[in-house]
């Protein structure tokens, strides 16, 4: 295991709970341009956007265990 990475991580996660909604804006959006110029009748791009909901809850909570393990270490 990279020792590193245990120094590096809290600050991936705190920049992946800024950066993913802006990403998630921009994959979702883009999907559902192509699929409203290629739309035959299914909204697939609905999929898309339920998977980028999850991608944004997932690294919000992880920042949110960050900030909460960097609180205790602060306290003690």
């Amino acid at each position: 295991m990279n020792p590193l990475k245990l120094v590096t991580r809290p600050i991936k996660n705190l920049t992946d709970a800024i950066v993913m909604p802006f990403k998630a804006v921009f994959v979702v959006g883009l999907t559902g341009f192509i699929n409203a110029m290629t739309y035959h009748g299914v909204w697939w791009f609905k999929w898309v956007a339920l998977g980028m909901g999850i991608a944004v809850v997932v690294s919000l909570a992880r920042a949110a265990k960050t900030l909460l393990l960097l609180a205790l270490v602060r306290s003690v």
